[in-house]
């Protein structure tokens, strides 16, 4: 981590969802990966920590035609998940302060 880098939250096994299988199991994709947020106070962004077993496992899962997640929207379920989301955010940022602040989620 670079200078001015702090870690939010960490999880070392969180399950990875991938759509409807035809199993309770991933395989061959894992069912639990690691998880882990960054805040960098010199950017002012708060993501996911770099890790290659999500990045692999998502290459797969995506390759494999899984859509994974919900569109965060303005409306519907989206909305409610977009809602939470920026909750969630909010109370993780130092000093809870959000004014200001832009999101973007890929």
């Amino acid at each position: 981590m670079t200078s001015g880098t702090q870690t939010l939250y960490s999880f070392e096994q969180l399950p990875f969802i991938i759509g409807a299988r035809h199993s309770a199991s991933n395989s061959p994709l894992p069912d639990l990966l690691p998880f882990n947020t960054i805040y960098s106070a010199d950017l002012g962004l708060v993501s996911q920590a770099p890790n290659r077993a999500v990045s692999d496992a998502l290459a797969s899962a995506y390759g494999e035609g899984s859509q994974i997640g919900t569109p965060l929207e303005e409306q519907g379920l989206g909305k409610e998940y977009l809602d939470d989301f920026l909750s969630f955010l909010t109370n993780a940022l130092p000093n809870n302060d959000a004014s200001g602040r832009r999101t973007l989620e890929i």
